[in-house]
């Protein structure tokens, strides 16, 4: 879901940006958890704002720092934080969780969007400025339909540009 956020606030789609009350646009900042975690392993005070551009340097893409800096500092931010349930132990979940809180009160215009399946996920984790919602859970036809949809998706990968893709996966 985080992705699809992202490529969402990316690409401007107003209709969805208004459904989750955001009227102004945002820079979508979508980062992997589990990446903060194992790099606090060997920097234990490590921040979020000091990971967010480490961990695009570490892709292989440029400093986003101004451009981070800019978009916090004025409000323009959307930091999409997936995975909080990969963390290996409680501690280390509630860890991750506190870094959040305090980027959160550093941040304060900032929106922060942190998924994570119900199974690692207490009540209570992050503060109570968070909202918590539900994914609705997928009905047969939807299973079926996000199976279907997921297995074609990985066919294509590894796909040379210059080849023809069956009418399934197009």
């Amino acid at each position: 879901m985080t992705p699809i956020l992202a490529v969402t606030f990316a690409q401007g789609a107003q209709q969805v940006q208004r459904q989750f009350g955001m009227e102004e646009d945002r820079v979508p900042i979508l980062v992997p958890l589990s990446a903060f975690s194992e790099a606090r392993t060997t920097q234990p005070e490590l921040t979020l704002t000091g990971f967010l551009p480490q961990y695009f340097i570490e892709q292989g893409l440029p400093d986003f720092s101004p451009l981070f800096s800019d978009a916090l500092a004025r409000g323009r931010a959307l930091l999409l934080l997936d995975g909080l349930d990969e963390m290996l132990t409680a501690h280390e979940r509630a860890a991750v969780a506190s870094a959040i809180a305090a980027f959160s009160r550093e941040y304060p215009t900032a929106r922060i969007v942190v998924t994570s399946r119900i199974a690692g996920y207490s009540s209570g984790l992050l503060p109570g400025n968070f909202t918590t919602l539900t994914a609705a859970p997928f009905d047969d036809e939807a299973i079926t339909r996000f199976a279907q949809q997921w297995s074609l998706a990985f066919e294509t990968t590894g796909v040379l540009p210059h080849q023809e893709l069956s009418s399934d996966v197009r």
